[in-house]
């Protein structure tokens, strides 16, 4: 015994277009019958007929054989021959099936064979037509010289019913550059198709421009009508971001003066206390790096440092600047996520990340992004979308710093080599981030032109295959920003307007100004009014001395470890010479 599908009648399939039936029980069965009958007692079988050809299902979220005759072969159902006529009757049965995108051939095949079974009933056909369509090819309109950015206009659709919930809206004036998207498009599927290897099989692409605020690219999947998860949008979907949330919490530990970019940062193994119990960070590559300079601990990304900085500034003043910052998405309690929040344990959208990093080119002003210029009602009113207010979040020099500390590779190339993806031959502020298991990889990155965020995955919930974000998304990122480069597009220095930033030689082991005993030393940028205060005492007498807290790391490199009741003179150093000024009176 078999089942045997598809004994509905044309009236019955279009009873179950127009409505909102359960399909394969005995109840749906009936409903339809009894529509079907209402129907037929009020129609004829001509306007069915005629209803069901403007109504029926051909895949790719079309419906009707007019629109279906449109989009794949661009030209009027009347001007279709026999062939291309009987090609879109075979989809009826299976359009999802039988999309002409993914299985042309097979499509083309049932409908010869349809061809051939009507021949010998009430088709005339003479022998030359057989032969002709028996040997014509078929010529399908890519979909997406139809349809551009499918996923962007609805979300531009979603967000004019937003703005405008009670007007009738007729046409909808975007902000995408759609040439900018077609071009992208492009760049984002070859991206891709050198990590498939790796799993990844999905993307999510925002570009903003940070003047306007206008999403001027939005690639929410690199193929609209792959039926398993095309048309899920990659930036519009809640994920782990990552570390790249943790440039969040350095920016507001510089802001409110908590540290300043040469800070020395634990990075060893350390235990953080809550009302939840014990939090124990590992970094990335499993190892501890000591004490390490906050500049240095961003770029390289550790883990570790990124907890202890937003310990020092609280859970909930972190959690607040967020839900300040667009991530709506973080909504619950912030004891819900503890200090993890810093490292990405939230649950955010690419769209929400991509929004939030235009603080930093933005000097510090936070503004929501936008997709719509203009909307029109169907009375041929106008209504213009204008600019959203922004709101000061950060200080000016706390954004030139981060942007300083993600375009400078020399903060980055300990953990990162120097041949990796996010290493730019131009300006350009980047931040990976690699969440757990390898199941997602994020990079959000900027300049003073654009913003630009990037997530590569699996929208099949299956982890990557061991792939880090700056082999993922770092990739397509690069490819991202070369193909704007090769098409003219300007990368610039990120420039300090504000005057507010101080450059003192520093040593890079204790992070304080440098003495003529620190052995490697370099200039580091700083705002005016949060500096290292006095001068490495780290050094001295042919000596490395570190604090106890470092005692573990310490051991390894042979320094010595300073005790916590350790008196020692700092200033005058031993054997300095001193010359007394014969100018002042002996009486003073």
């Amino acid at each position: 015994m078999r089942i045997v599908y598809g004994g509905s009648t044309i009236t019955q399939q279009l009873v179950k277009s127009k409505k909102d039936i359960v399909r394969n029980t005995l109840l749906s069965k009936m409903l339809e019958i009894v529509e079907a009958i209402r129907l037929e007692l009020h129609f004829s079988k001509k306007e069915i007929l005629q209803a069901y050809i403007n109504e029926a299902y051909l895949g790719n979220n079309i419906y009707g054989f007019e629109k279906a005759s449109m989009v794949y072969f661009d030209k009027h159902l009347s001007q279709c021959d026999l062939l291309e006529q009987a090609f879109l009757i075979s989809m009826v049965k299976a359009p999802e099936k039988y999309n002409p995108y993914k299985n042309p051939d097979t499509i083309v095949n049932l409908a010869r064979m349809l061809l051939d079974r009507a021949s010998r009933s009430d088709l005339k056909l003479s022998p030359l037509q057989k032969e002709a369509y028996k040997n014509k090819k078929i010529y399908l309109q890519y979909a997406e010289n139809n349809v551009c950015a499918p996923l962007f206009c609805l979300y531009a659709l979603s967000k004019a019913c937003e703005l405008f919930p009670d007007k009738d809206i007729t046409k909808i004036y975007t902000t995408l550059d759609a040439p900018l998207y077609k071009d992208l498009l492009a760049v984002v599927r070859n991206s891709m198709s050198t990590l498939k290897d790796k799993n990844a099989l999905h993307a999510g692409l925002v570009i903003i421009d940070n003047k306007t605020m206008e999403i001027i690219a939005m690639i929410g999947s690199v193929d609209f009508f792959d039926y398993g998860k095309g048309q899920i949008d990659a930036t519009l979907i809640k994920k782990q971001a990552a570390s790249t949330m943790k440039l969040f919490a350095y920016a507001l530990a510089l802001d409110k003066g908590i540290c300043h970019t040469s800070s020395i940062l634990p990075d060893v193994y350390t235990q953080f206390y809550s009302k939840v119990g014990n939090y124990i960070p590992k970094n990335f590559s499993q190892s501890y790096h000591g004490p390490v300079r906050l500049a240095k601990a961003l770029g390289c990304s550790y883990n570790i440092p990124a907890v202890y900085v937003a310990s020092k500034i609280g859970i909930v003043p972190l959690y607040n600047f967020l839900r300040s910052i667009g991530f709506d998405s973080i909504n619950r309690s912030p004891s819900f996520y503890g200090l993890g929040i810093v490292l990405g344990n939230a649950e955010v959208t690419l769209m929400e990340l991509a929004n939030a990093y235009t603080i930093f080119p933005r000097c510090g002003i936070y503004s929501k992004a936008n997709a719509i210029h203009k909307v029109v009602d169907a009375s041929g009113k106008e209504y213009v979308v204008s600019p959203r207010k922004g709101i000061s979040v950060l200080k000016p020099s706390t954004c030139y710093l981060i942007s300083h500390i993600l375009s400078e590779y020399k903060y980055k190339v300990e953990a990162f080599g120097l041949h990796s993806a996010i290493h730019f031959p131009f300006p350009f502020a980047a931040k990976t981030g690699t969440s757990k298991d390898f199941k997602d990889n994020f990079v959000a990155a900027y300049n003073s032109k654009i913003t630009c965020a990037v997530w590569v995955g699996n929208l099949y919930n299956e982890t990557l295959d061991n792939l880090p974000a700056v082999s993922g998304a770092g990739i397509v990122l690069k490819n991202v920003l070369l193909h704007l480069l090769d098409k003219g597009f300007p990368f610039e220095n990120f420039t300090n307007t504000n005057k507010e930033i101080k450059s003192i030689k520093i040593c890079l082991l204790s992070g304080l100004p440098a003495t003529s005993l620190c052995p490697q030393t370099e200039y580091e940028l700083y705002a005016l009014n949060n500096v290292p205060k006095g001068l490495c005492n780290w050094h001295f007498h042919g000596k490395t001395t570190v604090p106890a807290e470092y005692a573990g790391w310490a051991a390894k490199k042979h320094y010595d470890v300073s005790q916590e009741n350790d008196i020692r003179i700092i200033f005058p150093k031993n054997g300095a010479a001193f010359k007394i000024d014969t100018t002042i009176r002996k009486s003073l």
